[in-house]
């Protein structure tokens, strides 16, 4: 069994050693803690191969939370929150909280980028203390002041924000993941796009990438679709089931060795026991030889133990209840369960207490 574990040790290091070794086609940059795989790289990376990247920069100001930021090229830069692979879609938001702002003149032209899915939206200029405020439409912050709130639906029918003191501003297409995205808040909210399909054999097929964004599922994700899973998870499963093994060995081990040790040491009654012999080497007794130097003797209620003041089982340590069976040994008059002393006198030739030989080697 020991070699079996070595064996599987040796192979675990082997396997993850060679893991670390191997070369990675589209390798894989930090931006903090933020992964960030092909389609993109970071901007000062030099790519691998002959595939086209995405480029991003890193705002390192923020140390070990280092924020990747993507420039549209008629737009501005935007932070990335999360990039989705496998559908595949990037999430931005804007750094000072007012993306409706920027979406009033986001231009995805000259990018790689392009918009999910498109709604119309009318911007209005409302009375701060106009009766839909804050029931049918909610202000943008970053766009409104005391007296007058800026707003955007593409619910609101345009009579019924007129009849309010509505202005309207100007009707804008925004790129939307869902319908009505920005319905009722234009704060904090993100801005999600796809990109241009691209093809890239290597990268693809040998290293491909997973969801980013902090999500241990999505670390897990890309854990189980690697092609060393099933390898992994078979040899794992194995070393635990040995370990187990091993451990329940063990403790079978001790178990064993623990029940041919006395479980009490009661101290001898008189210098003479003191000084008697060591417990015998040599085999215990048979049932014919157990049976002539002890006799049973049952349990009174006044009297728990005949011929000797303990209420206790030397061996087992629990007390005697009345009308127990248990039996004495005849040389030195010690008490114990029948078959707790029959067990001891099978494997030992002496009393478990005091040490006398029952039977001397020349009787066996």
């Amino acid at each position: 069994m020991e070699k079996i574990l070595e064996i599987l040790i040796l192979f675990f290091s082997f396997f993850f050693i060679a893991q670390a070794g191997k070369e990675n086609v589209c390798p894989t940059s930090y931006c903090g803690s933020f992964s960030i795989d092909y389609p993109f790289k970071l901007q000062n990376s030099k790519p691998q191969n002959d595939c086209y990247y995405m480029n991003l920069t890193c705002n390192n100001t923020l140390g070990n939370l280092g924020q990747p930021i993507v420039n549209l090229p008629y737009s501005g830069n935007f932070n990335v929150r999360y990039i989705g692979y496998y559908d595949p879609y990037i999430v931005l938001y804007d750094p000072e909280n007012c993306l409706m702002r920027r979406l009033m003149n986001l231009n995805l032209s000259s990018s790689p980028f392009k918009a999910i899915a498109y709604e119309n939206y009318t911007f209005y200029m409302c009375p701060s203390d106009a009766s839909p405020i804050g029931y049918y439409v909610f202000p943008i912050d970053c766009l409104s002041n005391n007296t007058n709130s800026t707003v955007a639906t593409a619910l609101a029918e345009p009579d019924t924000m007129l009849q309010y003191g509505c202005k309207v501003i100007g009707s804008w297409l925004l790129p939307v993941l869902e319908p009505h995205q920005f319905e009722f808040n234009g704060i904090n909210d993100d801005l999600y796009l796809g990109w241009n399909s691209t093809s890239c054999k290597a990268c693809q097929e040998n290293d491909p990438p997973a969801d980013t964004g902090g999500s241990e599922d999505n670390l897990w994700r890309k854990f189980a679709e690697s092609p060393y899973f099933i390898t992994s998870f078979v040899a794992l499963a194995t070393f635990c089931v040995i370990c187990i093994l091993q451990i329940i060995r063990f403790i079978a081990g001790r178990y064993e060795i623990n029940s041919n040790i006395p479980t009490a040491d009661v101290q001898p009654e008189s210098a003479t026991a003191t000084t008697g012999p060591p417990r015998s080497t040599v085999e215990g007794m048979d049932e014919s030889k157990i049976n002539s130097c002890t006799e049973l003797v049952v349990v009174s209620e006044n009297r728990r133990n005949t011929g000797t003041e303990s209420n206790t089982c030397s061996i087992c340590l629990e007390s005697y209840l009345p009308k127990d069976v248990v039996r004495s040994i005849a040389k030195c008059e010690h008490c114990f369960h029948a078959e707790c002393i029959e067990l001891w006198l099978r494997k030992n030739r002496t009393c478990p207490v005091c040490r006398t030989v029952l039977v001397d080697v020349e009787e066996l």
